[in-house]
């Protein structure tokens, strides 16, 4: 009878190592999956934040270029890929704001103050891969001088 007991107990032990084994290759495998997707999560975010940067800078760079030549026509459009970006493209529109000043009474006042340039950029992202998205929307004002002509530095005052 003794080694009958000896026998059960030792299966018992055996089996409550075989649960503890189960039970710890379950946690291990949740904290894995949980690391896992918090990893792939943290990609998505850094490659969506080069997205942003890229797309910020390109629309930058056709803002400067619509500062030092206003384009003629109210809507545009055209892609990067010259500039080593074969994933962006832009639309632009551009609108005359008149600009409403309340404090000025005489028509000859308000003659010698131009009209602002409203132009908006859109830059969007397309890989292929997913369904394309507007990177970057940027709206600014234009002035109707040129940028560094004696005229613009004389009415901003910059002598």
């Amino acid at each position: 009878m003794k080694f009958r007991n000896k026998h059960i107990r030792g299966d018992l032990i055996r089996s409550f190592i075989l649960l503890e084994v189960i039970i710890s290759m379950v946690i291990i495998s949740v904290t894995v999956a949980s690391i896992l997707r918090s990893f792939s999560v943290s990609i998505r975010g850094t490659h969506n934040a080069e997205i942003a940067t890229i797309a910020t800078m390109l629309a930058n760079e056709l803002l400067q270029e619509f500062e030092l030549q206003p384009p003629e026509e109210d809507q545009l459009g055209g892609d990067f890929q010259e500039d080593g970006f074969p994933f962006y493209y832009w639309e632009a529109s551009i609108e005359e704001v008149e600009v409403d000043y309340p404090d000025l009474s005489l028509e000859s006042e308000i003659e010698d103050f131009t009209n602002l340039t409203q132009i908006t950029i859109d830059v969007y992202y397309d890989d292929g891969r997913r369904r394309p998205y507007r990177a970057v929307h940027l709206v600014s004002y234009l002035t109707g001088l040129e940028k560094f002509t004696y005229e613009s530095k004389r009415a901003n005052k910059l002598y």
